[in-house]
């Protein structure tokens, strides 16, 4: 990476902590849950780059469904696993709201445009989508639950894009 793109780097991850305003007193039950996110974020980017570099006649839309399916499918193993029961779902409207919404949006056309995005630019241009997600969650939280946006989340906001906008330049 060039100098501004870490420049850019830096300053768009401080974006994000000014938005997500973590805190110390949060680590004091132990550090679990935020390594799993940790390692679900740094196994993304490592899945980023290593699709970029597997070469396959597969369009991106077919290549995207096997990926998906064998995905659900080590997820199911992995829950069945743990001892998580199926039986114990409650299938509310609310649920099944839920779920074609997290099936069509974000995992359907989400990862189609991520893919088409990989594929055209790079892994480098194409995980800059993941720092601007906080951005559209808070609007989404504002916009859809009536949650408050706060002048620092909204800087933050605007650290986030300088930061994007120094390495997209770069």
């Amino acid at each position: 990476m060039a100098r501004r793109e870490l420049v850019g780097l830096g300053i768009g991850f401080g974006g994000i902590v000014l938005v997500a305003r973590p805190s110390l007193s949060q680590l004091s039950g132990g550090a679990g849950g935020e390594s799993v996110v940790f390692l679900g974020a740094f196994c993304f980017a490592l899945g980023s780059v290593i699709t970029q570099r597997v070469t396959t006649s597969l369009p991106i839309e077919t290549h995207q469904a096997w990926a998906m399916g064998i995905g659900a499918l080590l997820i199911h193993i992995s829950s069945l696993t743990l001892g998580e029961s199926v039986a114990a779902v409650q299938w509310t409207s609310e649920a099944i709201g839920a779920l074609f919404y997290l099936v069509i949006v974000p995992s359907g056309l989400g990862f189609l445009c991520y893919f088409k995005i990989l594929d055209r630019f790079g892994s480098a241009q194409a995980n800059l989508v993941t720092n601007a997600s906080p951005i559209f969650a808070a609007l989404v939280g504002w916009v859809a639950l009536g949650e408050g946006v706060s002048l620092l989340t909204i800087g933050g906001f605007a650290v986030i894009l300088v930061g994007l906008l120094l390495i997209v330049r770069a």
